[in-house]
């Protein structure tokens, strides 16, 4: 957990991302987000560090495919949806800096992303029970632009990554 100290950091460098934060944020979701959308740094952490310690670090599921083949994602999600109907926090690189955003569904996140609707190329969805999540890794490697899909915790376990 970070200090008090580390937290008023981050929200000090929060305050100089934010816009950027946000439209990174927007692209990823099919519902406006705004400031006061998000949940606190403190919150965030907790959250972070809850899935921790409750998922364990292997996935449970992990399939790689095109970045440009969204269908495959979504019929991805479309599984995942079968067996958790819950909430989920998006956690993105910036997160750290100005705090998750929560989906009521994962009906609302945008599976029609762009490569560089998030700098880093990271995307995490923590269940809302903290219990499993979602990684979404995507990158170049020569040349050519993948997207790599791993499920974690026991909620997961039986959803088929196709």
């Amino acid at each position: 957990m970070l200090s008090r100290k580390d937290i008023l950091i981050n929200k000090t460098k929060g305050k100089q991302l934010i816009n950027e934060y946000l439209n990174e944020i927007s692209s990823l979701v099919k519902k406006p987000i705004s400031k006061e959308d998000l949940i606190s740094l403190e919150d965030t952490f907790i959250k972070i560090e809850e899935t921790k310690r409750n998922v364990a670090a292997v996935p449970v599921g992990k399939t790689r495919f095109h970045f440009d083949d969204k269908d495959k994602l979504k019929n991805i999600f479309s599984e995942i949806n079968r067996f958790y109907d819950g909430g989920f926090y998006l956690v993105i690189t910036y997160s750290k800096y100005c705090g998750a955003a929560y989906l009521e569904s994962l009906e609302y996140f945008n599976t029609d992303f762009q490569f560089n609707d998030e700098h880093a190329g990271i995307i995490s969805l923590l269940c809302e029970t903290l219990n499993a999540k979602i990684l979404l890794d995507f990158y170049e490697d020569a040349s050519e632009k993948l997207l790599e899909v791993e499920t974690y915790g026991v909620p997961f376990e039986s959803v088929k990554l196709y």
